[in-house]
């Protein structure tokens, strides 16, 4: 009988030994997947830890702005030659140009991280900074909602600075609600960022989204170039009831497309808008529908 006992407690230890092991397992692999999830995605699918990062260069003018807009800015240590918003970007040290900024100087700034535009920073930049082993998060930011999404995510890099959930679920609210009110009859139109020769904004762009919560029916929606180049008669053959074109051209050149357009259609309204609203995805996009808005009378 003592034998037995014996083998009872050798096989008691074993399982209890059995049982600790696979808890030890699991919270292996629990702690494991915990990692995992904190960590963040870039748009290539790179993986980061979720910081938080304290040494930012910024190579893309929007993602400065939606840093300074969740209360980052004194994280960014440096920003290209284009980050002109807010006035304090103004007061960083330049890197360069957008599509090729000078990689010695984001090194001497000796960054934590680099945030970049998939659709704005050169790739061989962004190349380059992996390969000397820099941490570079590229976004993808081509919608409203995106816009929103990288927020939220700049947040979590920069360890939620104070007003950052503020600011965020005010943008989510307002963009909520500008969703939600959105005219149905809607009147048709086009953008351009240039009128020599006139380049409009297709349908395969942040600005389609921006005319559409406006309540503009984009014209040029069905382009197959994200940004097609037109002629006049092509402008003129689409009837549109309004043209939208970004400020910073000759007046000499809006003067002629003007002067053209009302020869060859008076019916169609031109109304001058701020280039940087409209050309930059970020936390003023949503000003830019309801600027658009106010010109169309559309609230």
């Amino acid at each position: 009988m003592e034998r037995d006992r014996k083998k009872g407690r050798g096989k008691g230890e074993r399982t209890s030994i059995l049982i600790f092991t696979l808890l030890l397992l699991l919270i292996a692999a629990a702690t494991a997947s915990g990692r995992e999830a904190e960590r963040v995605t870039d748009a290539r699918g790179k993986a980061f830890s979720p910081g938080p990062y304290r040494r930012i260069v910024s190579l893309a003018p929007n993602l400065t702005e939606i840093l300074f807009s969740i209360g980052a800015g004194d994280r960014v240590v440096g920003v290209t030659s284009f980050c002109t918003i807010p006035p304090d970007a103004g007061r960083i040290a330049r890197v360069g140009g957008i599509v090729d900024p000078d990689i010695e100087k984001i090194i001497a700034l000796s960054p934590d991280l680099v945030v970049a535009s998939k659709n704005g920073t050169g790739k061989s930049a962004v190349e380059t900074l992996d390969s000397l082993g820099l941490s570079c998060f590229v976004f993808d930011v081509d919608s409203a909602g995106k816009v929103l999404e990288a927020m939220e995510t700049l947040s979590l890099l920069t360890g939620m600075p104070p007003e950052a959930g503020k600011v965020i679920e005010s943008f989510r609210s307002r963009l909520l609600r500008l969703r939600k009110s959105t005219p149905r009859e809607k009147v048709k139109g086009l953008l351009l960022l240039s009128v020599t020769p006139p380049i409009g904004a297709g349908g395969k762009t942040f600005i389609d989204e921006v005319l559409a919560l406006a309540g503009v029916d984009n014209l040029l929606k069905e382009e197959t170039a994200a940004y097609p180049r037109l002629s006049a008669e092509k402008v003129v053959s689409l009837r549109p009831d309004y043209i939208f074109i970004t400020r910073g051209m000759g007046e000499r050149e809006v003067a002629r497309f003007r002067k053209t357009m009302e020869a060859l259609s008076g019916n169609t309204r031109i109304v001058e808008v701020d280039a940087d609203l409209f050309t930059r995805p970020g936390p003023r996009v949503l000003k830019a529908v309801e600027v658009l808005r106010k010109v169309i009378g559309r609230r």
